[in-house]
């Protein structure tokens, strides 16, 4: 009579258990896809800033190379005959 009882009850409520468990098995899978995804967009975020750092370094380097070569111009050598 009791186990009838235990029966009917598990029987009942086994859906709702294979239901939930699915659930939050693909909630599980899904926040790791999301945390694996934005640690994928952090990692492009620090090489496209790397990249503009190189990129800033190479425009200095090259203004002052521009600066060097014209500074003789602003201060010509006169010479006297």
């Amino acid at each position: 009579m009791v186990l009838t009882a235990i029966d009917q009850i598990v029987s009942e409520w086994r859906p709702l258990c294979v239901i939930l468990s699915a659930y939050l098995l693909g909630n599980y899978f899904q926040l790791r896809r999301i945390a694996r995804f934005h640690c994928r967009i952090d990692e492009f975020r620090d090489s496209m800033n790397k990249g503009f750092d190189d990129l800033h370094d190479l425009l200095k380097s090259e203004i002052k190379r521009v600066e060097e070569r014209l500074e003789p111009l602003e201060h010509p050598i006169v010479r006297q005959s």
